[in-house]
């Protein structure tokens, strides 16, 4: 596992309080996010690589304003190099 990836594992495993917490997602989605206007109404679209920021996103959210996250695993059909 990389460096950057145990620093994520570690971050994700704290137990803060919620004004800590509110800095955290708010980081997360402002590096991560993009904001969706449809006839639907608003959406917030995120993609993130590591499964453990994305259930901490999840539970997140759920906990601090009482959204439950739909979740979608799309896969990443992009060649690396």
């Amino acid at each position: 596992m990389s460096f950057a990836s145990d620093v994520k594992e570690e971050i994700v495993r704290q137990d803060v309080d919620d004004n800590i917490l509110k800095a955290e997602l708010s980081a997360i989605l402002k590096l991560t996010s993009t904001l969706g206007i449809s006839s639907k109404g608003l959406s917030i679209n995120v993609e993130i690589k590591n499964a453990s920021v994305i259930k901490f996103t999840s539970q997140a959210v759920q906990k601090l304003y009482g959204v439950r996250a739909d979740l979608q695993a799309v896969k990443d059909n992009r060649f690396n190099k």
